[in-house]
């Protein structure tokens, strides 16, 4: 049987055997990659490919893993919302944070969260974007970050421009709203304005005016 023990603040919950004896009936344990080292025991029983830390992988999650696998010269962070319906591109970890915030207070539901560290990401954004976009449901998508000292922002929307005109989409019947800022960002811009209905904020614009834009935007399509 199961039942509760209250521990301070927290009620825990445990299986009774038979013969009365309490035991977990689960447990979760998370691992911090760069501690691995330190626990060599664990190496045959963990397998951060099977999990997001707490449920299975989704298969665009898994996508996602095969994707940042192509190039180890950068990471790409990544989690799914089933029930999102706004593609959520922002990345820096800070402002990834700020944005989904916003974005929930604002009433918009991110479909995901997404962040990649600094190098030559272009091909992972275009293959990333993609992979997003295919996600059944979406009515938008919002890009960006904060002010960029790492890497040219053309090199980010490149890769995002290249998969939605791939993708053939239009931002005037499907919301596309940018965000970027840092060094080569006029480069970024013209990039952007290839693609007609784009809508293109640099570092004059908050972050949360971004997001209002693309909740709005959404909201009323």
């Amino acid at each position: 049987m199961i039942a509760g023990l209250d521990i301070g603040s927290r009620l825990v919950k445990v299986a009774l055997t038979a013969d009365g004896a309490a035991v977990a009936p689960s447990g979760v344990i998370l691992l911090d990659d760069q501690a691995a080292f330190r626990h060599p025991e664990l190496a045959d029983v963990r397998d951060p490919g099977l999990t997001n830390g707490w449920r299975p992988l989704t298969p665009l999650e898994r996508r996602m893993r095969e994707i940042d696998a192509i190039d180890p010269g950068s990471s790409i962070r990544f989690n799914e919302f089933e029930d999102g319906d706004i593609a959520f591109m922002v990345t820096g970890g800070g402002a990834g944070l700020l944005a989904l915030d916003a974005m929930l207070r604002m009433g918009g539901r991110p479909a995901t969260t997404f962040d990649i560290t600094p190098g030559r990401v272009e091909e992972k954004m275009y293959l990333a974007t993609k992979a997003i976009l295919a996600k059944p449901g979406l009515k938008g998508l919002l890009a960006g970050g904060n002010i960029s000292n790492f890497i040219p922002i053309d090199v980010k929307v490149r890769g995002v421009v290249r998969a939605l005109q791939e993708l053939e989409i239009d931002p005037a019947a499907f919301p596309v709203v940018f965000r970027f800022d840092g060094p080569a960002n006029e480069t970024a811009k013209e990039l952007a304005a290839g693609l007609p209905g784009i809508e293109y904020y640099d570092g004059a614009t908050s972050i949360e005016e971004a997001v209002r834009r693309i909740v709005e935007r959404t909201r009323a399509a």
